[in-house]
């Protein structure tokens, strides 16, 4: 039993850079290529003892100077997004033994100011959630600190942005605030989470209106990314140690909405593709696709091997109602030895946070796969009219993220309104010889029209265009023109 979904595509997809078409691939997008800003969203919030508040201070300082001294050497080359990945380093990705012991000298200088670890006791004592704006601020009233101590130690020269962020006045400034921040907060709990988000966008526009007066150079915009916006920066890459990452190719269960066609297809430009799925007894629809199965041979002979194996259409829900997930306890992206990182204390001792994940209950497994599984298949509710179905890669083996179908998996291609003549001709060439080399005759054409009777856009079958085989055996098929009258079929 097959049952049939669609997917909207630009020509430029199908047959520009990529050649979707001729290469048989669907491209998966990750939560940041696709049209909702909340999608992938973690409802995350932090809370846990002095040891995982600690080190979540030292993993931040970690990558703070790991990105200092790339603006070092960089200089005008420094690219932001390099530093995302960073999140899973511990220090034993710094560079060298020196680098090493300069974080390490860094990390007890911060550690010994008497507010950073009032800071700590702060944290480690309350019973609120912390979340992102409110942890980006503590962060944020670090940094000077933490730039003054790595500017002594990496001999880092004054640095001209409109301020001086490695000026020991402005750390303690900001010391100061954070002290005070601290008391309020003990005083007024119920307050911090609306105080800490006015915070943000106050934030936000005081940064805007300094950049709109000053007009910085390359190198003082990246001086400029780590002195104010990289504590926010930093919060949004903990979300890749949480769960693994995720790619999505989206599919619908209807060809002819108007919108979709709009929003997909170029504008009713493109094209919709029609892809038959395998319906299993459980009534779940599937689509195989060439993608790694798993990794083999000896230790220092490793491969991954292919094949054809089935990723199921999963139903997108619409909502508001994101999980919440404490982060300290949900840490399930972090392998082997990182996670002695998180969970050890100067002394060795360990978190009680680590417990759950350590100790590999059935019941945390359970939890953290349907968090995971809820994450990657929820939408806003402003999206509910698409009734979206999607395929869902989950990243491993380092699997390319454009994965092969079975040409005998597309059922058909529909032209979009405005798909223009030029183009027709270009995807019905493609697949001709797509159907002649798999001696398929069964390929349909459809067209997507307006419709005076129902005043909605209908998709209907072209009958006349089809491929017919002409004589020749199953090795060597003759190539036949692909239009064909009525009379000829």
């Amino acid at each position: 039993m097959s049952r049939f979904f669609y997917r909207f595509r630009s020509v430029d997809a199908l047959l520009g850079k990529h050649a979707e078409l001729k290469s048989q691939q669907i491209y998966f997008a990750s939560p940041a290529e696709l049209n909702d800003p909340m999608e992938g969203f973690k409802d995350l919030y932090w809370q846990g003892d002095e040891i995982v508040w600690r080190n979540l201070i030292r993993h931040y300082v970690l990558l703070l100077l790991n990105a200092v001294m790339s603006v070092i050497f960089l200089g005008a080359d420094f690219d932001k997004t390099l530093h995302g990945p960073t999140a899973h380093h511990t220090e034993a990705d710094l560079p060298s033994d020196d680098v090493r012991k300069i974080y390490a000298d860094i990390c007890d200088k911060l550690f010994a100011h008497e507010v950073v670890g009032e800071l700590i006791t702060m944290l480690a004592s309350t019973s609120a959630k912390v979340r992102r704006d409110e942890l980006s601020f503590y962060l944020r009233a670090l940094t000077p600190l933490v730039f003054t101590l790595a500017k002594a130690a990496l001999s880092i020269p004054p640095v001209d942005i409109g301020d001086d962020p490695a000026g020991q006045a402005i750390a303690t400034s900001q010391l100061n605030s954070l002290g005070e921040m601290i008391r309020q907060r003990a005083d007024h709990p119920a307050l911090a989470e609306p105080l800490f988000e006015i915070g943000a966008i106050t934030t936000m526009q005081i940064t805007l209106i300094h950049d709109f007066n000053n007009t910085l150079n390359p190198t003082q915009k990246a001086w400029s990314f780590l002195a104010r916006e990289f504590d926010d920066f930093y919060v949004r890459s903990l979300e890749s140690l949480v769960h693994p990452a995720w790619y999505a190719a989206c599919f619908l269960d209807d060809a002819s909405n108007a919108s979709m066609w709009a929003s997909y297809a170029d504008g009713h430009k493109g094209v919709c593709l029609k892809f038959s799925a395998d319906v299993a007894q459980s009534g779940d629809a599937n689509l195989s696709l060439y993608q790694a199965v798993g990794i083999g041979g000896g230790k220092n002979d490793t491969r991954t091997d292919y094949g054809y194996r089935p990723l199921p259409f999963e139903a997108v829900r619409y909502g508001d109602d994101y999980p919440e997930i404490s982060f300290f306890e949900t840490l399930g992206a972090v392998q082997g030895e990182r996670l002695s990182f998180w969970y050890a204390g100067p002394d060795g001792k360990r978190s009680a946070a680590s417990a759950q994940i350590l100790g590999s209950q059935d019941e945390w497994r359970t939890g953290y796969w349907k968090d995971y599984h809820a994450g990657r298949v929820t939408k806003t509710r402003d999206w509910k009219h698409e009734s979206e179905h999607r395929l869902v890669l989950q990243d491993s083996y380092n699997q390319p993220h454009a994965l092969k179908y079975r040409f005998k998996d597309l059922a058909g291609i529909c032209f979009g309104i405005k798909t223009t003549p030029e183009d027709k001709l270009r995807i019905m060439r493609i697949i001709e010889q797509k159907c002649l080399a798999e001696r398929r005759t069964d390929f349909e054409f459809y067209q997507a029209s307006f419709s005076y009777r129902t005043k909605n856009i209908e998709v209907v079958l072209l009958p006349h265009l089809k491929v017919t085989l002409g004589p020749g055996d199953d090795d060597e098929p003759r190539t036949v023109p692909i239009l064909q009258s009525v009379g000829d079929t």
